[in-house]
This record gives C-alpha cells, structure tokens and sequence, in this order.
C-alpha cells in the first residue's frame, strides 16, 4: 500500500475559497503542516487542484511502520 506525505508549502492568503477547502479537507490548516494519506484517485484530485501549493513524497507503508516503531519502543520501556 502507497502513502503520500503531503505538506502545506504555501499559505492561503490571496488563494481561491475553493483552493482553501481543498486543503482543509485533506487534513491541512496551517502553512508546513503535513498530513500522510493512502494513495488514492480521490486523494491525488484533491492534490492536483492545490498543487501549487503543496508538496508531495510518495512513502511505502514499511517505511512508516518503521518511523512509528521508535517511538513506541520507547513508550514500552519506561
């Protein structure tokens, strides 16, 4: 299963209502806030509206299971 991490690279000022909806509804509020979704054909028309707004990395589903694991390994020991 792909994810995409997303990223609000650009803020709203002077931007379309619409552009700005987008982005809320994919989880993106504030400028560099990053959100990580499936990739699906929903998802990449949303990005394709707000694209010269965000930025886009694809990531593969071990990668994120792998940056999840620290964090909760750490959690375990205390």
């Amino acid at each position: 299963m792909k994810l995409l991490q997303i990223t609000l690279v650009r803020g709203f000022g002077g931007k379309l209502y619409k552009h700005r909806r987008v982005a809320e509804a994919l989880g993106l509020h504030r400028k560099e806030q990053s959100v990580v979704l499936e990739d699906t054909p929903v998802v990449r028309g949303m990005i394709f509206k707000i694209q010269h707004m965000v930025s886009v990395t694809e990531i593969e589903s071990e990668e994120a299971v792998a940056q999840e694991l620290p964090a909760e390994a750490a959690t375990e020991e205390e």
